[in-house]
C-alpha cells in the first residue's frame, strides 16, 4: 500500500502515524535532494503536524498533507 492514500482517519493508529511520518520525511528527503525543500523535518514535530492537520482536514490523506506542507510532488 502507497503511505500518500492513508486516510487522516486512519492516523488514530499508532502504526499508521508511523508509516505515514516516515513516508513524508522520505518525500521530505528526495525534496532535499531535488533542491526544493530546504530542510528535512523533525519525526516528532511531523507526527504533531500530522495531528493538527488531520482535525482541520479529516477527509484529507497524507499524501494531500506532505502536499501543502510542500515536501511532496
Amino acid at each position: 500500500m502507497d503511505p500518500g492514500l492513508i486516510g487522516c482517519s486512519d492516523l488514530t493508529n499508532p502504526n499508521a502515524l508511523a508509516a505515514a511520518t516516515q513516508w513524508t520525511i522520505g518525500q521530505a528527503r528526495a525534496g532535499v535532494l531535488a533542491g526544493r525543500v530546504a530542510n528535512i523535518p523533525e519525526q516528532g514535530a511531523r507526527a504533531q503536524s500530522f495531528t493538527t492537520y488531520c482535525s482541520e482536514n479529516p477527509n484529507s490523506t497524507v499524501r494531500m498533507a506532505a502536499l501543502q506542507w510542500g515536501f511532496a510532488s
